[in-house]
C-alpha cells in the first residue's frame, strides 16, 4: 500500500464513523513509513469533527515524534479541534507551535482563533493567550501579529478586565513602535 491508497482508506474510515479503526490503521502504517502529513490530517480532521481537541493535539505530538512534519492544515485542524472542545488556551498554544515551526498563519487560522475567543474565554485564559501572542511576535510577520493582537484585544474588551486591557495595550503599543521602527530601518529586526 502507498500513501494515496492509505489516505483514501483513512478518509473512508473517518467518514464512516470508524475513527478508532482509522487511527489504528494510521499507526500501523506510520510504523513502516507509509503515512504522510495528509494521513495524519485525515485523522485529525475526524478528531476535530468529534470535538476531541485533546486527542487532536496528542496526534500532532505523535506525528512529530514519528518524523512527519506538520503543515498549515495540520496546525489549523488541531486549533479547530481544541476550539470545538473549548480548549481555548490550547488552541493558542498550537498557534505558538505553528509559528515556531516557521509556518505563517492564514485566513483559516485567524477564523479559528476568532472562534476560540468567541467561545467565552476567561480573563485568566486571555492573560495566557496575551503572553503567547507577545512571545509569538518575535520573528512573526508584522501584519499577522497585528491581527493576532487585534483579536485578543477585542476579546479582552468583552471580559471588562481593566488591568488585562492595560497590559494588552502596552504590549500592542510596544509592538507597533517596534514594527514602525523596523519598517523605517531605525530598529534592527533582532534587538
Amino acid at each position: 500500500m502507498n500513501s494515496p491508497a492509505l489516505n483514501l482508506a483513512l478518509s473512508t474510515g473517518v467518514a464512516a464513523g470508524q475513527l478508532e479503526a482509522a487511527k489504528a490503521l494510521l499507526l500501523e502504517f506510520s510504523s513502516i513509513g507509509i503515512a504522510d502529513v495528509v494521513s495524519y490530517n485525515r485523522i485529525m480532521n475526524g478528531f476535530s469533527k468529534q470535538n476531541y481537541g485533546g486527542r487532536a493535539i496528542a496526534l500532532l505530538n505523535e506525528m512529530c515524534q514519528m518524523g512527519v512534519k506538520p503543515n498549515v492544515v495540520t496546525f489549523n485542524t488541531a486549533m479547530d479541534a481544541a476550539t470545538r472542545s473549548l480548549l481555548v488556551v490550547d488552541a493558542w498554544k498550537v498557534l505558538a507551535r505553528m509559528l515556531e515551526a516557521g509556518l505563517a498563519p492564514d485566513k483559516i487560522t485567524h477564523t479559528v482563533l476568532m472562534k476560540s475567543l468567541h467561545c467565552g474565554a476567561t480573563s485568566e485564559q486571555l492573560a495566557v493567550i496575551l503572553e503567547l501572542v507577545q512571545n509569538a511576535t518575535q520573528g512573526c510577520d508584522s501584519s499577522v501579529c497585528a491581527e493576532m493582537f487585534r483579536i485578543v484585544i477585542e476579546a479582552i474588551a468583552h471580559v471588562n478586565d481593566l488591568d488585562l486591557a492595560a497590559r494588552a495595550n502596552s504590549y500592542h503599543t510596544l509592538f507597533e513602535s517596534h514594527r514602525k521602527s523596523v519598517a523605517t530601518g531605525d530598529w534592527p529586526l533582532h534587538s
